[in-house]
């Protein structure tokens, strides 16, 4: 076990260099993952407020899980790659989801949604690695320390294990995430079902409308204010249009 431990720590030295010089990129992929999840429910999201904040989670952390995983001496090193690849494809999908509570236009600020940010963000820095490690490779013990004679047969049985139990954890992590979606009254629904429709046929003025309704009741959310300027960005000259001829007043000033 020590030098389990030695090989995982040193492994996980090496990856959190390769993590400092793909931060970037990977962080590109979980924000565009965030806004897939928008589109996959109905409920799209051209442009997120994470676009402009980058943070260091929004890049998988994945420096802890491939230490441990690589470390695992007692699986062979076919199983450890695979069981790698899926690690982080689900850590990366767990992510994904986080961005899209935290950053979605479309849920009002609550005590529930922010605490259910904080708690997700915190487990993922270590609990959600060391999770991910039991799932794809096993623990360790005293009678797995030497991997295994007949790898193939052993590769194939442990891969669709992985799979499976990766899928329930994704699946499992993703519940709590409707008591972020409280209950609203009929008003900001209809506001959401207009902005989502309009969205998806691109009609931006639409969305101006939609969401001008949605910071009447919810307020001007950091959220909902970057994907009113992407509209209206996309929208162009014809957005000062939408805002002359707007039914409502009394509609602060979007902070610029």
């Amino acid at each position: 076990m020590r030098r389990f431990a030695i090989n995982a720590i040193g492994i996980t030295l090496a990856a959190a260099v390769v993590w400092w010089f793909t931060r970037h990129t990977a962080a590109v992929s979980t924000i565009a993952g965030a806004r897939a999840l928008h589109w996959i429910i109905g409920y799209p999201a051209p442009k997120l407020a994470a676009d402009d904040h980058f943070l260091f989670w929004f890049a998988p952390l994945f420096p802890p899980l491939v230490g441990l995983v690589l470390a695992s001496r007692w699986a062979p090193w076919p199983g450890r790659i695979v069981g790698l690849a899926i690690g982080l494809t689900a850590f990366g999908y767990i992510v994904s989801m986080l961005i899209a509570v935290v950053y979605s236009p479309y849920l009002t600020p609550s005590a529930v949604r922010a605490y259910l940010s904080q708690a997700l963000t915190e487990l993922n820095a270590v609990a959600v690695p060391v999770i991910l490690w039991l799932i794809v490779v096993g623990p360790p013990s005293a009678a797995r320390l030497r991997p295994p004679r007949d790898r193939a047969y052993r590769l194939g049985r442990a891969t669709t294990r992985s799979l499976v139990l990766s899928i329930a954890f994704c699946g499992i992590t993703t519940l709590p995430v409707w008591f972020a979606v409280e209950q609203s009254d009929r008003t900001i629904d209809s506001a959401r079902n207009r902005l989502a429709a309009s969205l998806t046929a691109e009609d931006y003025a639409g969305a101006l409308l939609a969401m001008q309704d949605l910071m009447k009741s919810m307020g001007q959310t950091p959220a909902l204010q970057t994907l009113y300027r992407e509209c209206e960005r996309r929208l162009g000259p014809a957005a000062s249009d939408v805002h002359r001829t707007s039914p409502i007043q009394g509609l602060p000033r979007i902070n610029r």
